[in-house]
């Protein structure tokens, strides 16, 4: 677990800049395992399991807000802003931190972030 909140899930590794990546929905963090030990090596990468997912508890967050402001309280303090990686809803909840912590971000890459999952 994680010593900032204890309810969500962050495994890091590596050293360098740091890289959040966060999975989309029905996912966990495991998702991005093939790809550590090539970010590893030139990143602090930290892999959340966002609340209700994986290794995390399922918490109170019920919108993209409190999802972002979840993420934000548990990962570890860095020493520069961070580039967040977001798949689908990991790439929403990008945005978001992006929009409430622009400080602590560097750079997204957001991959299928408008996800639509029912007919329009």
């Amino acid at each position: 677990m994680n010593a900032r909140d204890p309810r969500l899930y962050v495994e890091s590794a590596g050293a360098g800049a740091p890289l959040v990546l966060l999975h989309g929905f029905a996912m966990h963090g495991g998702i991005f395992e093939p790809l550590l030990p090539a970010l590893s090596t030139r990143y602090r990468v930290h892999v959340v399991d966002l609340p209700g997912h994986g290794r995390s508890a399922p918490g109170d967050a019920d919108d993209l807000a409190s999802l972002a402001q979840a993420v934000a309280a548990a990962l570890p303090d860095m020493d520069e802003p961070a580039t967040l990686l977001g798949w689908s809803l990991g790439g929403q909840v990008a945005l978001q931190m992006a929009t409430a912590h622009p400080s602590r971000i560097r750079r997204l890459v957001l991959v299928a972030t408008s996800p639509a999952f029912v007919r329009r």
